[in-house]
């Protein structure tokens, strides 16, 4: 058998679900319940006060809805003032069928449309894009979709990139990054099947008219090596150019081999640092992350996991390598995270953000089959002096859900001022229905942050697996961020991706100002929300209140 055949083949068995259930295909109705839940307003004032109107409003249905709300002086309805209002659906529910939009495979059949999903402004144009691959397009020779954000956005992709052989898998690896210091993310594509498994990866530079032809093509060196498997970028260095970690997790009888390449302009192909795991079948590098400083030395970080530490027995090792220049930055290890237990495979996922904004980027650590196969993530403080002892918080999943199996991700969702902690668990419920769910933690101070999770979506069908990979990013630029999630399982392996708008808070207080100049005496204010198309509970879309003016006396 050829090694390529091989590689399909692997791929296959290692993707492919155990079996097939009997879901349903028909969503159910959405509901559609917004409700004016309070008014408040001081019970007397003065004539020429201005006084302070609270309206707090709640979203019941299962849909995201924007509506305007009016607050008008009931017996002349005079407008005092009116506003835009969005809010998220009430979240925690069995089903999330009613994504804003939703992206498929281009026909049926097994592309994995969706294993990869990705999200930044490749046109700098104030809208952040989405990116999403199909590994398994023509016989492997995959496909990847870039779909450009807008007000108004759609789910027709406006460039496609191609492979060009079968069983090259374009798509299994991707990423984003501003790699020549133009101002414009640009697209790395990994094709970790190209002849006989060396692998290579593709750069597409950004800008406002990019096209489907790779500017730069590094291959890799090793045969069966899986070169592009995983694909990282950030500017470790400061220089202002983003740094690119490809990974050739099988390289060496899966002992798994990381290259770091300095940015630049021009951008030179020479891996400048070598990464090393320690033993055959650690998969070093099958997931990885770049991201901020956790030392407080100015400089951003590496982790690279290796679940199958040590030598496939699975318990599991994050190593995180501290950035420096180039002339400092070594290949050594300089913190290592090890799973509790023999089969829980920490390093799962992994990711660098600063969730409590102290100055200092946490890392967290997936372990997929820790707790039973519920899964594990672990969040480690950052600060100076970091050392790979015990985790300071642990979120776990749910019955056999392998959270934190394979990616997370970090983004401000409820417009504070934390990161919040986007985590896949894709088998959820187990590992025969496999339907998928993705949690939201929200950030806070280390006093403050809880292990519950506060939004969950959930898939479609069984054996979507939804969740596998996940990203953030404001696509319709109204200032909150988005939540994408990948659902490679869907219809048989063909696949789709999710969007979902923020913001994802389903209530919310505003306050108008009302100005008093008017006659004294006893005034009632009503505050109303239009009815919404199909919504069928009206009674708690209007409340009034009453205010006593009284007469100010000279």
């Amino acid at each position: 058998m050829k090694l390529a055949d091989i590689f399909q083949l692997a791929l296959m068995l290692a993707l492919v679900p155990v079996c097939y259930g009997t879901e349903k295909d028909k969503a159910p109705k959405p509901v559609r319940d917004i409700a004016i839940t309070n008014l408040s307003a001081p019970s007397t004032c003065k004539q020429g006060d201005t006084v302070p109107i609270i309206i707090s409003f709640s979203n019941q249905g299962t849909r995201r809805e924007t509506f305007s709300v009016i607050l008008t002086e009931d017996a002349s309805g005079k407008e005092i003032a009116s506003k835009e209002v969005a809010l998220a659906k009430g979240w925690k529910t069995e089903s999330d069928a009613f994504a804003d939009l939703i992206f498929a495979g281009e026909s049926p059949g097994v592309q994995q449309f969706g294993n990869y999903v990705s999200s930044g402004d490749i046109n700098n144009d104030g809208y952040d894009d989405f990116l999403t691959t199909a590994p398994y397009f023509e016989n492997l020779k995959g496909r990847a979709y870039l779909y450009y954000g807008g007000k108004e956005m759609d789910n027709f992709p406006d460039i496609t990139f191609t492979g060009e052989y079968e069983g090259e898998a374009l798509g299994v690896g991707n990423c984003l990054g501003d790699i020549n210091g133009d101002n414009y993310l640009d697209i790395i594509l990994g094709a970790c099947g190209y002849n006989s498994g060396h692998g290579r990866i593709h750069i597409y530079y950004g800008g406002p008219d990019m096209d489907s032809n790779p500017d730069i093509t590094i291959i890799g060196k090793s045969t069966g090596a899986w070169f592009g498997r995983r694909i990282e970028a950030y500017d470790i260095d400061r220089d202002g150019y983003d740094d690119v970690l490809v990974v050739a997790t099988q390289y060496n009888n899966n002992t798994g081999r990381a290259y770091l390449f300095y940015g630049g302009n021009p951008f030179d192909t020479t891996a400048d640092v070598v990464f090393d795991g320690e033993n055959p079948n650690d998969r070093f590098g099958r997931q990885a992350t770049m991201g901020p400083d956790v030392n407080g030395d100015g400089y951003g970080e590496i982790l690279i996991g290796a679940r199958g530490w040590p030598g496939d027995k699975g318990q599991g090792r994050a190593y995180l390598y501290l950035g420096n220049t180039p002339e400092r930055m070594d290949s050594i290890c300089d913190i290592a995270f090890t799973g509790e237990e023999v089969g829980d495979q920490l390093g799962s996922s992994q990711c660098i953000c600063d969730i409590d904004k102290d100055g200092f980027a946490d890392i967290l650590v997936g372990a997929r089959f820790a707790a039973n196969n519920k899964g594990r993530v672990y969040l480690y403080w950052g600060k100076e002096g970091l050392d790979g002892g015990q985790p300071d918080l642990i979120m776990e999943g749910e019955y056999q859900s392998d959270m934190g199996g394979d990616d997370i991700v970090c983004g401000n969702l409820n417009g504070d001022v934390y990161e919040d902690i986007l985590i896949g668990a894709y088998n959820y419920p187990s590992h025969t229905t496999r339907r998928g769910r993705v949690y939201v933690f929200h950030g806070n101070t280390k006093t403050t942050i809880d292990t519950v999770y506060d939004i969950v979506f959930t898939g479609e069908k069984d054996l979507n697996r939804f969740g596998l990979n996940v990203a953030i990013g404001d696509a319709n630029g109204d200032g909150f961020n988005d939540a994408i999630v990948g659902a490679y399982g869907y219809n048989n392996l063909q696949g789709r991706a999710y969007l979902y708008y923020g913001p994802f808070s389903n209530t919310e207080n505003i306050t108008f100002n009302w100005d008093t100049t008017t006659s004294p005496g006893t005034h009632t204010l009503k505050a109303s929300i239009a009815p919404i198309a199909g919504e069928e509970d009206v009674a708690d879309n209007t409340m009034t209140v009453t205010v006593e003016v009284k007469e100010r006396q000279q």
